[in-house]
Formats: C-alpha cells, sequence, structure tokens
C-alpha cells in the first residue's frame, strides 16, 4: 500500500499512541484494515478505545516549505526508533543506553559543524539534578563494542542526512534560535517515540545529552 505514516506516544492522562498516515491510493482498504487491527486490539484488551480524526499539519512550528521535509523526517525517526525499540527487552538498559548515545552521535556530531546545538542539551542538563543512579560509569567503554544493525544503520543515516539539508537551507532564512527551538522540537518529539516512560526518557537523556556535550568538546578540539 502507498502510504507515508509516522507516530508519537504521549499520556493524557493514560499513554495514547498517534499514527499519522497518508495515503496515495486504495484509502478504503487502508480504513478496513485499521478497522480489522482496533477490533483485534479492543478484543484483546489492548487498547481500550480507538479514534480517526484528521490531520493538521504544524505548519507554523515548522514552517510551510519544510513541512513535507519534516514530515519525512518523522517518517525516518518512527522507523529508526521501532528499530531501536526491539532491543528494549533483548539487552540490558545498559547497553540499550549504549545504543541510543552511539546513535545520536552519529546524528548530532556532524551538525556540530553546521549549528552551535549546544544550548539545546545545555538547557536539558539543567532541567535534570545530578544523581547517582542516573550514572554508569562505564558505559564510555561499552560504546565502541556497539555494532548497529542494518536497519539502524540506514535509519541513523538517512535521518542525519536529511536533517542536516533542513538546517542548511532553514538557516538562510530563520534565526538560531528559531532553528534551535525547532530541532529541540524534533528531538522531544523523537524522545516520545522512544518511552512512554517520563522518568525512564529523562534518565536516558540525561546519559545521550551528557555524552553529546563531550562530544562536542572532543570535536572543538580536534579542528583547533
Amino acid at each position: 500500500m502507498n502510504s507515508e505514516w509516522f507516530y508519537i506516544r504521549y499520556y493524557d492522562p493514560k499513554p495514547h499512541l498517534r499514527i499519522r498516515l497518508k495515503c496515495k491510493q486504495n484509502g478504503e482498504v487502508l480504513l478496513n484494515n485499521l478497522f480489522k487491527i482496533q477490533s483485534s486490539l479492543i478484543e484483546n484488551e489492548m487498547i481500550d478505545d480507538f479514534k480517526i480524526n484528521v490531520y493538521y499539519r504544524e505548519v507554523e512550528r515548522y514552517g510551510y516549505e519544510f513541512i513535507d521535509r519534516f514530515e519525512k523526517l518523522f517518517n525516518i525517526d518512527s522507523n529508526l526508533c521501532m528499530s531501536i525499540l526491539k532491543y528494549e527487552n533483548l539487552v540490558d538498559e545498559k547497553t540499550l543506553i549504549s545504543i541510543l548515545i552511539k546513535i545520536h552521535d552519529k546524528i548530532f556530531s556532524s551538525l556540530f559543524n553546521r549549528i552551535d546545538i549546544s544550548d539545546v542539551y545545555n538547557t536539558e542538563l539543567l532541567k535534570i539534578k545530578s544523581n547517582k543512579k542516573y550514572y554508569y560509569n562505564n558505559i564510555e567503554e561499552i560504546i565502541p563494542l556497539i555494532i548497529l544493525d542494518d536497519d539502524l544503520n540506514l535509519y541513523t543515516l538517512s535521518l542525519s542526512n536529511l536533517l542536516k539539508k533542513i538546517i542548511i537551507e532553514m538557516k538562510e532564512k530563520y534565526s538560531k534560535k528559531y532553528i534551535l527551538n525547532v530541532i529541540n522540537s524534533v528531538i522531544h518529539m523523537h524522545f516520545n517515540r522512544l518511552f512512554c516512560d517520563n522518568i525512564k526518557e529523562r534518565e536516558f537523556r540525561t546519559h545521550i545529552y551528557r555524552f553529546l556535550k563531550y562530544r562536542k568538546r572532543e570535536i572543538n578540539g580536534n579542528n583547533s
């Protein structure tokens, strides 16, 4: 079926899953399949509600001329997050954090020469109180041992390349503050797709932002 899609997760106050679908053809077939799926999910008590609504694109936030590319970015990120979540019950937490750090390093380290995104993760780190339970002193030893599978490599590279192109074009039209707000929104939605647990999300973000901060200093040192 020829369709484009992405998803988000959030609490309101119960956990919600929203799937955005753009069907280019056979819309009736898609709807029929959705109704079959929701009937099965409700019958098996995996969900307690199901609704179909119109999707209003976030043009004001992402810009009319960039909304198509951001929705493509969300599609890639949705595939990336689903590929990451396959490992959630297969590896220990430390290894999962290391996988996430390696992926985010590949995505964001290439952006450091395009725009200074340190304000994004510096702000996030200020929100997170220092807590020893969030720190694993040998994560740096695990990261080099992590080998990403083909899907993770593909989606990570695609996401990084598209994000770089978007930022390069946005720099010609928008202020740094606006671009950083957009990047922060993209990162926020990325973590929403990964976690529906706010405590776990904060824990993982702590590790990732700390590592990115370290990587930026390392890259700047090598370029000086």
